[in-house]
């Protein structure tokens, strides 16, 4: 799987390219972005600070993630998951990062994960935010799902034996079925007691997600 670099044109929180760390990355799969706080730089102080109580980092926060889910031509919409760290002190605010978040999202209800943590990296930050985001405007993410080949039993002619009664094995061809000790498929003709000694024919998979 290969993933592309989400990089805003404009970013004026801070020069992200003297980072060790991607903004966010994008994937067939899905949109996954780096954890925001309220932090920016300081050109006074030369320093990255955060500044405000939970409502301004928040919205900071928000910002930022807005502007590199667009550089992926993405928006609030296409997100689906939503991961809050939140300090012991920003606990007592959440209702302010609650009321923020609905405000940002609208009538968009994205998974939303809350998890307490005793410290964050920038120590004046109350909450760190995290989102995914689906791949394209409007998709939806992989389930994950695959469906693997059907392997169906076929006569010395090619003819499937039995159309229809379909079994699915995580091996594709007859060859690696042989491999893991399962030898050639056998089926009872109607009214004989002798088994009939098939081959195995491989049926393309439905779709993979």
């Amino acid at each position: 799987m290969s993933f592309a670099a989400l990089k805003p044109a404009s970013f004026p929180w801070y020069d992200y390219s003297r980072y060790s760390f991607s903004l966010g990355l994008k994937s067939a799969s899905g949109t996954y972005l780096s954890g925001h706080t309220g932090s920016q730089y300081d050109a006074a102080t030369k320093r990255i600070v955060v500044r405000g109580g939970m409502t301004d980092q928040v919205r900071t926060a928000w910002a930022k993630i807005g502007a590199i889910l667009e550089s992926g031509g993405l928006s609030y919409g296409d997100v689906v998951r939503v991961v809050e760290y939140v300090k012991p002190e920003g606990i007592e605010r959440y209702a302010e990062a609650d009321a923020l978040r609905r405000e940002i999202f609208r009538g968009h209800r994205p998974v939303v994960h809350t998890v307490p943590v005793k410290a964050l990296l920038r120590p004046e930050a109350f909450i760190e935010i995290e989102v995914t985001a689906s791949a394209a405007p409007g998709a939806k993410l992989s389930s994950g799902v695959v469906f693997l080949p059907t392997v169906q039993p076929v006569d010395d002619q090619g003819n499937i034996v039995g159309a229809g009664d379909d079994t699915v094995h995580p091996w594709s061809d007859a060859a690696s079925l042989a491999a893991a000790g399962a030898g050639p498929v056998e089926r009872h003709e109607p009214g004989s007691t002798e088994p009939h000694r098939a081959g195995c024919r491989t049926r393309e998979p439905d779709r993979f997600l």
